[in-house]
C-alpha cells in the first residue's frame, strides 16, 4: 500500500475525496505502508474490522469505514490489481443514529436568525432551515440567474448528486420564510454580481464553525450535524403538509433516505395531536368538573328514598339470573337461597297498587 498503489477517483467531489483519503489512512494505520494490497486476505479484513470496533467507534462509523474500504478495493479489482475484494463480506450497511437527530423549533430558529451578523448569513441560514439546501455546496452554487422572481421559484444545483441522471438540479419554491432575506441580499448586491452568496466563498470560510458560534451566542447548545439537521427539520415540517414525493423532490433525496435519516417524530407532532391546552374560562370549567367528579367518588351523601328504591331494584335484578320461583308463594323467602318472595320479583313490582284491593 505504498505510493505506487494510490488510486484516483475521477468525477468524485473534493469532500468525498477527503473522506476516501481518510479511509485509506485508517487502512494504513492497521496494515502498514509496506503491505501489498494483493496480500490482504478476507481474514485480515475481518481482523481490521475488529480493530475498528476496539477504537470505541460507533457501529455506524465502523460500517462507513468498511464501505470506504470496499470502494478502494473494488477499484483495484476493476483495474485488475487484485483478483477479488477481501472486504466484500464486511457489513457496511448505513445505520441511522437516532441520538444524532435533532429538530430545530421555529422559535429557536428565530433567535439564531436575529443573531446572524449580516444579510448574507441570514439568507444562508434560512436557505438551510426553510429551503432544505445542503450547505455549503448548494448554497454557494446559487446564482441570481437561478432565481425566478415572477413564479417565486429557485433552481438548486446539486454537486453531490449531479453524477446521477436527472438529479443534477431541482426546483423549490421561494418559501415565505426565505423571500424577505433573499430580497435584502438582492437589493444590496452590486450590479453584475453573479453569485448570490459572495462574502463566504473563500476556502477557509468554515460555515459550520461560524454557525456553531452563533448558536452558542444565543444561549443554545449546538446540536449534532448542524446543517444536515436543519435540512431534516425542514423536511419533517413539509412532510406534515405535503405528499412525500413532493417533499423529496424539493429537498433532493429519496423517500427511503428521508424515512431512514431525515423524518423525525417531534414534540410539535404530539402537541398538534393532543390539541391546545384549555385556558381561561374553559380551564376553569374543566377544573370544576374534575373537582366535582372527585367529590362524587370520595364524599358520602345521604341516600334518598328513591335512590334506595333503585338500589333495591338493582340488587333484585342481579339475583334474577339465579332465581327459582315455585308457585304463587315461594317456599324460601331468602335471596341467598336462590328463591325470592313474589313481591321482590322486579317484574311484579308494578302490580303493587292492586294488592289488598277488594274484588
Amino acid at each position: 500500500m505504498d505510493a505506487k498503489t494510490r488510486l484516483s477517483y475521477p468525477g468524485v467531489k473534493g469532500g468525498v475525496k477527503v473522506q476516501r483519503l481518510a479511509g485509506r489512512r485508517v487502512l494504513i494505520d492497521f496494515f502498514g505502508c509496506e503491505k501489498l494490497i494483493r496480500e490482504i486476505s478476507p481474514d485480515d479484513a475481518k481482523a481490521w474490522r475488529v480493530y475498528l470496533t476496539e477504537q470505541d467507534l460507533s457501529e455506524a462509523t465502523v460500517n462507513k469505514r468498511c464501505g470506504n474500504a470496499k470502494v478502494f478495493f473494488n477499484v483495484a479489482v476493476k483495474r485488475k490489481l487484485i483478483a477479488s475484494d477481501p472486504f466484500s463480506e464486511l457489513d457496511s450497511r448505513s445505520i441511522t443514529n437516532k441520538s444524532r437527530q435533532y429538530s430545530l423549533r421555529r422559535k429557536d430558529a428565530g433567535k439564531i436568525l436575529s443573531c446572524c451578523p449580516d444579510a448574507q448569513w441570514r439568507l444562508i441560514f434560512t436557505l438551510c432551515r426553510y429551503g432544505g439546501l445542503r450547505c455549503p455546496s448548494e448554497v454557494l452554487a446559487l446564482r441570481w440567474d437561478d432565481v425566478n422572481w415572477e413564479r417565486r421559484r429557485l433552481l438548486i444545483h446539486s454537486p453531490k448528486t449531479e453524477r446521477h441522471e436527472g438529479r443534477e438540479s431541482r426546483i423549490i419554491p421561494i418559501f415565505p420564510e426565505i423571500l424577505p432575506h433573499l430580497q435584502d441580499v438582492f437589493d444590496a448586491a452590486e450590479p453584475g454580481t453573479s453569485w448570490v452568496i459572495t462574502r463566504y466563498r473563500r476556502t477557509n470560510a468554515n460555515l459550520r464553525t461560524q454557525l456553531k458560534r452563533i448558536v452558542k451566542r444565543v444561549g443554545l447548545k449546538p446540536w449534532p450535524r448542524l446543517f444536515q439537521n436543519l435540512r431534516a427539520s425542514r423536511e419533517t415540517e413539509l412532510a406534515s403538509d405535503y405528499p412525500l414525493h413532493v417533499v423529496t423532490a424539493w429537498i433532493g433525496n429519496t423517500a427511503r433516505i428521508a424515512e431512514r435519516h431525515y423524518l423525525q417524530v417531534t414534540d410539535q407532532h404530539f402537541e398538534r395531536a393532543a390539541g391546545p391546552a384549555p385556558t381561561g374560562p374553559e380551564k376553569c370549567v374543566q377544573n370544576a368538573a374534575q373537582q366535582a367528579d372527585a367529590l362524587c367518588r370520595t364524599a358520602s351523601y345521604p341516600v334518598s328514598e328513591s335512590a334506595k328504591f333503585e338500589q333495591k331494584r338493582g340488587s333484585a335484578t342481579q339475583c334474577e339470573a339465579g332465581l327459582e320461583t315455585k308457585g304463587i308463594e315461594p317456599s324460601f323467602p331468602r335471596c341467598d337461597r336462590g328463591v325470592l318472595p313474589l313481591h321482590h320479583v322486579p317484574g311484579i313490582l308494578t302490580m303493587q297498587p292492586f294488592y289488598g284491593r277488594q274484588a
